[in-house]
C-alpha cells in the first residue's frame, strides 16, 4: 500500500508499519527503489545477526519498498538455539545458516550434523562435523533439511554405588582407580 510518514522513518520502520513481510516474501533481499533505480537492499537477517553493522536506509518522497517472493528455504532442526525454516541466498554455507539459527546449543554433537539434500532427482543424506563445515565451505540449497544431533546422554567417568554403604550414589571414576577406593568413598 501507500503510506504517508515523517521523513525520519527508515525502510525497516515502514515495513513494520505495513505489518511486516508475509510468509511468502523475502526477508533478505528487500529492494528500495528511488526514481526507478534500486538504491539499497534491506536484509532483516543481517539486522538480527549483527545489528551494530546494520545500516538503516531512510526513505524519500516517492520511494518504493519492493518485497519479492523468497527464493529458497532450508529447514534447521535439532540442537540449535532457534530451530526453524530459514531463507537462503545463492552461495550461502551451512555455517551461515547455523548463525541464522543462533548457533549450536551446549548439547549439540559437533561431530554429527546431518543434511538431507535433493540431488539428481533423489534425496541424498550426508553427515559431517562442524570443523569440516568450517574448513570446507559446505553450501546449502533450497529444500535442504539440516539436523544437528544431540550429544550422547551417557556420562563418562562416573560409577553408581548401591547397597550396604553409608552414602550410596554417583562417584567420579578415573582410569586406574580401584573399586575398594570407590567403596571407601561411599
Amino acid at each position: 500500500g501507500t503510506y504517508s510518514v515523517p521523513s525520519i522513518n527508515s525502510a525497516f520502520n515502514i515495513l513494520s508499519l505495513a505489518g511486516g513481510v508475509n510468509k511468502l516474501g523475502t526477508l533478505i533481499d528487500i529492494e528500495i527503489i528511488r526514481n526507478g533505480e534500486q538504491v539499497a537492499t534491506l536484509d532483516v537477517y543481517q539486522f538480527l545477526t549483527n545489528p551494530k553493522k546494520f545500516t538503516h536506509t531512510y526513505l524519500q518522497d516517492g520511494d518504493f519498498i519492493v518485497v519479492r517472493p523468497a527464493a529458497g528455504y532450508v529447514n534447521v532442526t535439532g540442537e540449535v538455539i532457534r530451530p526453524s525454516k530459514y531463507e537462503i541466498k545463492e552461495g550461502e554455507s551451512l555455517i551461515d545458516v547455523l548463525k541464522f539459527a543462533g548457533d549450536l546449543t551446549p548439547y549439540a554433537d559437533k561431530e554429527t550434523i546431518n543434511i538431507t539434500q535433493i540431488k539428481n532427482n533423489a534425496l541424498q543424506f550426508s553427515s559431517l562435523s562442524l570443523d569440516f563445515a568450517k574448513t570446507n565451505k559446505v553450501l546449502v540449497h533450497f529444500g535442504d533439511k539440516i539436523n544437528v544431533q544431540r550429544i550422547q546422554s551417557l556420562i563418562h567417568n562416573i560409577v553408581e554405588i548401591k547397597g550396604s554403604v553409608n552414602v550410596p550414589g554417583f562417584y567420579k571414576f578415573n582410569k586406574g582407580d580401584k573399586i575398594l577406593t570407590l567403596i571407601n568413598s561411599a
